[in-house]
């Protein structure tokens, strides 16, 4: 129900009960203000008629007792006249009067007692007339009858009925014209000012921030629809504001992604300057020295296989740069881990020997099969396991635990299953620095062996496309253990892999 209507409704019951409650108490004092006019009028007529007719009772004059009441009927035509003897007989009565009643002899003889007139209406409960009985008496005080007068109250029925009817009437119009100008007066000043901003409203949460509201007036309703406007003018203000921070922001984020960029390649450059320099100083000094002991046969063989050595050493570091740089998209299809896993592991297994470290791999019945590149998988265990092995000293240990796990999806936000490959190792450990920077292209431990420190970066790549999860634990000359999750079932796309 709009609030119009039930302010309407409101007035209107308002006044209902108000002009009600005034019809009520105007029509209580009308009826009263007729009965004691007309009560009044009887009484003039009864007291005017006894004291007439006492002298004629007196004086025995019989016949100008019913004259005096013809005459008095031909002014009064209305009202009934009756006299009575002291016995109670009637003497006379007006034409159209009616048979004395039990309530008028009853009423006759009550006054006769009482020496004093009787005023009642009849009937009680809803009258019609108004009687009054006086009695008749001489100067002495000897009765001499009764006298019964008889009025109908038609005139004042008719009167009270018309005051009903115009109280009625009254509180009637009064209650469609306050019902009339409230639906009027609420709709144009209430109801449809509300309208119009509940229609803003649904602009503005529908994102039209450029329409308000129109003209509004000087009441409560145009403050609040000069409110609602200028709210509209700061969220659209605050909206520019946003889209320019927000463009603010992208441009800054393009800014940070090409110093990222050259940040990258600068590393890459420094390492790669560094890892290609170092064999190129030493193939040019061999290249001298092989240029001058030409003539010695046992020192250009010796020359030229470190020219040998070195070259492959250029041409590993430079295949897996482009490894790393440009990899090919994986190709996922349902395949079992363990065996890939087992392949890696025997392949290893001479070298774990030549160290004297022990090599196993542990692994439940019944694995989920995973949707994979299993080249990609091998070259992850590959990595890990041949890293493992460098760092752990003879009589050490590295394990390959592969079982079950879960992974919250970055995409559809809720775990997701997994499988889980660790690798665990015996060796010397590694300190908070160099977890920091273990997957940084060219960063390595162990350059000395022959490490490019390229290795743990297409690791984390190739976790990356597989929308894996890959973590590091590890502490100084307590081993390591490197823990990679991947989900059973591919996504979209690959997310940045966490580390």
């Amino acid at each position: 129900m709009r609030i119009s209507t039930k302010i309407t409704i409101a007035i209107s019951a308002a006044g209902f009960l108000l002009f009600g409650t005034y019809g009520f108490f105007t029509l209580q004092a009308e009826t009263a203000d007729l009965r004691h006019s007309v009560e009044r009028e009887v009484r003039l007529l009864a007291r005017s008629l006894q004291v007439s007719l006492e002298n004629a009772l007196r004086d025995r004059q019989f016949a100008d007792i019913q004259e005096t009441v013809d005459k008095l009927e031909r002014v009064e035509s209305n009202v009934d006249i009756l006299v009575y003897d002291p016995a109670g007989s009637l003497i006379a009565k007006s034409y159209g009067a009616h048979a004395a009643t039990t309530q008028q002899r009853d009423a006759l003889r009550a006054a006769q007692s009482a020496r004093g007139r009787i005023l009642r209406y009849l009937p009680e409960d809803n009258p019609e007339y108004l009687m009054i009985a006086l009695p008749l008496a001489a100067d002495n005080g000897a009765l001499l009858g009764g006298l019964v007068v008889v009025r109908p109250l038609v005139d004042m029925l008719r009167d009270i009925e018309a005051t009903q009817t115009s109280i009625a009437l009254s509180v009637l119009l009064f209650v469609l014209i306050a019902t009339g100008l409230g639906l009027l007066l609420g709709t144009a000043y209430l109801a449809r000012p509300l309208q119009q901003l509940a229609t803003a409203m649904g602009r503005v949460r529908q994102g039209d921030l450029e329409s308000g509201i129109g003209p509004t007036g000087k009441d409560e309703v145009g403050a609040v629809s000069r409110e609602f406007n200028e709210m509209v003018s700061q969220l659209r203000e605050a909206r520019r504001q946003a889209a320019d921070e927000a463009e603010s922001r992208r441009r800054m984020q393009r800014a940070l992604e090409e110093a990222s960029k050259l940040v990258t390649i600068g590393q890459l450059s420094a390492g790669l300057a560094h890892e290609i320099g170092s064999p190129l100083q030493i193939l040019g000094g061999r290249a001298r020295l092989l240029a001058r002991h030409a003539h010695e046969p046992e020192e250009v063989c010796r020359h030229a296989d470190i020219l040998v050595t070195q070259t492959d050493r250029i041409a590993r570091i430079v295949n897996q740069l482009m490894e790393f740089t440009r990899r090919r998209p994986p190709r996922r299809k349902r395949m079992d881990v363990l065996p890939a896993v087992r392949a890696v592991v025997d392949l290893l297994e001479v070298e774990a020997r030549k160290r004297g470290v022990k090599l196993a791999i542990e692994a439940p019945p019944n694995l989920p099969p995973l949707v994979a590149d299993a080249d990609a998988l091998q070259q992850i265990v590959l990595n890990l396991v041949s890293n493992a092995l460098r760092a752990t000293a003879k009589g050490g240990s590295v394990g390959i635990e592969v079982s079950e796990s879960s992974i919250v999806s970055e995409v559809a936000g809720d775990p997701q299953p997994a499988i889980r490959l660790c690798v665990i190792d015996t060796g010397h450990g590694m300190s908070a620095e160099v977890q920091a920077r273990l997957f940084e292209p060219f960063f390595t431990t162990h350059p000395d062996a022959g490490g490019t420190g390229l290795g743990l970066a297409v690791v984390k790549s190739l976790v990356t496309e597989h929308n894996g999860v890959i973590r590091v634990a590890s502490e100084p000359e307590r081993g390591s253990r490197i823990t990679i999750d991947l989900p059973l079932q591919p996504e979209t796309g690959p997310s940045e892999a966490r580390s």
